[in-house]
This record gives C-alpha cells, structure tokens and sequence, in this order.
C-alpha cells in the first residue's frame, strides 16, 4: 500500500511539473476552485503550511496570474478573498483530468 502511495505521489509531482507548478500550487488552484472566495488562512490551515509559505504559494499565482485577490466588502475580515482566473480555470481543469486518470490507472 505505502509503494501505491508513494507512486501516486510521484506521478501527481509529475504533472504539476507539467503546468511548471509545485503539487501544493496545484493544490491550492484546486482549493480556490472548490471553495471560491476563500482566504489565505482556509489554505493555510487545510494543507497544514505556515502563514510565509501559504504567501509565496499565493503571490507566485498571483503573479501568474492563475487568481486574483479581491478585498472582503461589507466585512471586519480584512482579509482578501481569493478567486481563479479564467486562466486559473483551465489549469486547475487539466490538473484535474490529468489527477484522476492517475487515480484510475492506480485503482
């Protein structure tokens, strides 16, 4: 089961690296995409990263312009909400097929 594991690892490093992404960046597009207008804490707190690397992940997106970051209106929560681009979009689609094809080799 751990052999399994670590390849299904492996393989998921492999195709971030295919988007020239990390696995968490992947992740993160995956995260936003499923829980639209989350915040930087909601990541950070679900992937078990620190607040540092939580920011890079999220500038580094930012940055290629994978999401944008839209301040909280109406709220005391000064914290931006986080939402994919329409590049972001795609991405986080093919990341996904690619994923679960993986998954379904494995299976």
């Amino acid at each position: 089961m751990r052999k399994i594991q670590i390849k299904e690892h492996q393989l998921a490093s492999e195709v971030s690296g295919q988007y020239d992404l990390t696995e968490t960046q992947a992740k993160t597009l995956g995260f936003i995409e499923k829980f639209p207008g989350t915040n930087q804490k909601n990541i950070a707190d679900s992937f078990s990263l620190s607040n540092a690397s939580t920011s890079a992940i999220i500038k580094k997106l930012v940055t290629r312009g994978f999401i944008e970051k839209k301040p909280n209106v109406g709220s005391q929560d000064r914290s931006n909400r986080l939402y994919l681009t329409a590049a972001g979009v795609n991405i986080s689609i093919d990341i996904r097929k690619e994923l679960s094809k993986i998954e379904n080799i494995i299976a």
